[in-house]
C-alpha cells in the first residue's frame, strides 16, 4: 500500500490542507459531487455497524460499552436552585436529545468515522495506532460518502499534529489557556474550519465575554443576581443577509445602539447567535466549577432568548441547547433545557480525546454531528421565530 502524497501544513495555508489527498481526485472533489445530506440518510446509513466490512479491513464491530451506574442523576448543584443536573439516559429527558446522543454514542465508540479512501495512509502511518486501525479496526471506515455527509476527515498527519501537541501539553503542564490555544482551537478547525461549514457555522474564543446585561443573571436562592460567568468558545452562526437585516432593524430600534443576539456585548458575539457553548479545563480538574459556569452562561441564553421570542409555544420548537466540555484531552457532550423558569443541565456523552488516533476521529465525527444539529435545527429555529418575525413587522 503506497503511502499517501501530502506536503507538510504550514500556517498561512488554506484550512484545507487539512485534509490529504486521495490520488487524482481529493476528499473535497468527492464533497463537490453533492454527497447525500447527512439528514438525508437513512439510520442505517448512519450508524450500522453492520455493513460488509471492506476486504483490506477484516474485523468486528467493538463491543457495546456498559453503561456506568449513575444513580438516579438527578443533583441539585449546590450554587443556586435555578439549575438541576440530570443524565441523558433519564427518562425524563427530551427524545430529541437521546436520538442526538444515541448517534453520537455510536460515533464516539469509532463506528463508521473515516472514509474508506484514507485506509492506505494509515497502513504506511509511521504511528502504529493509525496501523491497528487499519489492519484490525475496520468498523471504523465506512463508504466515503456516508463519512463526507458529516464533513472532511482530517489527515493522518494533522492528527498525529494534534496527539503530538496533546502528549507536549500533558508533559509540560499546560495551563488552561495554553490548552485554549496549542489544542482546543485546533482541534475545533480540523472539525469545521472546511468547505462543508466555514461559510455557515465556526468556533471563536470568547473567554473575556460577559453575560450583559446584568438582568439576564441567573438568580440565586435569595433572589439576588447570580456572578456573571464565562466560557471559553461558542459555536456560532455565520450571519447571512436575512440575519443581519434582523439584526440592523432590531439595533436601529435601540437607543443605546447595543444589540446583540446573545448573553454579551462582547463584539464578535454580537452578530452571530450563539449555538454551542464550550467550557475547558486542565487535565481532572475544576469540573464542578466547569459545570457552574457552562450552567449560568446558558441559563442566561435561555433569558436572551426569552426576550427576543416571547411565545413559550415557540421556544418549546427548540428541543435543548448543545453545551460541550473540555477536560485536557477529553471531550464531552452536554446539553441544556429550560422549563418554569428552571435549567435543566443533561450529562452523559464522551466524545472522544486527542491523545489517541482511536479517539481523535470518533471526535471529529461527533463534533460535526453537533455542527450538523446546528444547521438543521437551531438555525431554521432561529429564523422562523426570531429573524423572520422582525423581518415581518
Amino acid at each position: 500500500m503506497s503511502r499517501q502524497s501530502k506536503r507538510p501544513f504550514q500556517d498561512g495555508d488554506d484550512r484545507e490542507e487539512n485534509y490529504v489527498e486521495s490520488g487524482p481526485s481529493s476528499h473535497y472533489l468527492r464533497i463537490q459531487n453533492n454527497p447525500p445530506k447527512y439528514s438525508e440518510l437513512t439510520p442505517s446509513d448512519r450508524t450500522s455497524s453492520e455493513r460488509t466490512p471492506s476486504k483490506r479491513t477484516p474485523s468486528e464491530p467493538p463491543p457495546k460499552r456498559p453503561r456506568r451506574s449513575q444513580g438516579t442523576g438527578k443533583e441539585k448543584v449546590e450554587f443556586g436552585a435555578f439549575v438541576e443536573k440530570m443524565m441523558i439516559s433519564d427518562d425524563e429527558a427530551p427524545p430529541e436529545l437521546k436520538a442526538l446522543a444515541k448517534e453520537l454514542h455510536i460515533l464516539a465508540a469509532g463506528v463508521h468515522t473515516i472514509p474508506d479512501w484514507q485506509i492506505d495512509a494509515f497502513a504506511s502511518s509511521s504511528d502504529e495506532e493509525h496501523q491497528l486501525i487499519a489492519t484490525d479496526l475496520g468498523f471504523m471506515f465506512v463508504e466515503d460518502a456516508v463519512r463526507a455527509a458529516l464533513g472532511p476527515c482530517p489527515s493522518v498527519e494533522s492528527v498525529e499534529k494534534i496527539m503530538n501537541a496533546t502528549r507536549t501539553a500533558e508533559r509540560a503542564d499546560f495551563e488552561e489557556a495554553a490548552w485554549n490555544t496549542k489544542l482546543h482551537d485546533p482541534t475545533l478547525d480540523l472539525a469545521f474550519e472546511n468547505k462543508r461549514f466555514r461559510s455557515k457555522f465556526h468556533f471563536i474564543q470568547c473567554t473575556t465575554a460577559r453575560i450583559e446585561p446584568d438582568d439576564l443573571l441567573p438568580r440565586n436562592d435569595g433572589g439576588e443576581p447570580m456572578q456573571s460567568r464565562m466560557v471559553d468558545f461558542a459555536g456560532v452562526l455565520r450571519p447571512n443577509a436575512r440575519i443581519l437585516a434582523a439584526w440592523q432593524k432590531l439595533n436601529a430600534a435601540d437607543p443605546k445602539c447595543q444589540t446583540s443576539w446573545n448573553q454579551s456585548f462582547f463584539q464578535q458575539l454580537k452578530k452571530q447567535p450563539i449555538v454551542v457553548s464550550v467550557e475547558t479545563k486542565i487535565s481532572g480538574s475544576e469540573k464542578k466549577k466547569a459545570i457552574q459556569q457552562l450552567a449560568t452562561w446558558v441559563t442566561a441564553q435561555f433569558r436572551k432568548l426569552e426576550q427576543l421570542v416571547p411565545s413559550e409555544q415557540a421556544r418549546a420548537e427548540l428541543p435543548f441547547l448543545p453545551l460541550i466540555l473540555i477536560q485536557g484531552p477529553d471531550w464531552h457532550f452536554l446539553a441544556a433545557t429550560r422549563k418554569d423558569e428552571r435549567t435543566y443541565l443533561w450529562e452523559g456523552v464522551h466524545l472522544g480525546s486527542t491523545m489517541a488516533p482511536r479517539q481523535m476521529y470518533p471526535l471529529i465525527a461527533c463534533l460535526q454531528r453537533v455542527g450538523i444539529w446546528a444547521l438543521d435545527v437551531y438555525e431554521p429555529w432561529f429564523d422562523r421565530n426570531v429573524v423572520d418575525v422582525l423581518l415581518r413587522d
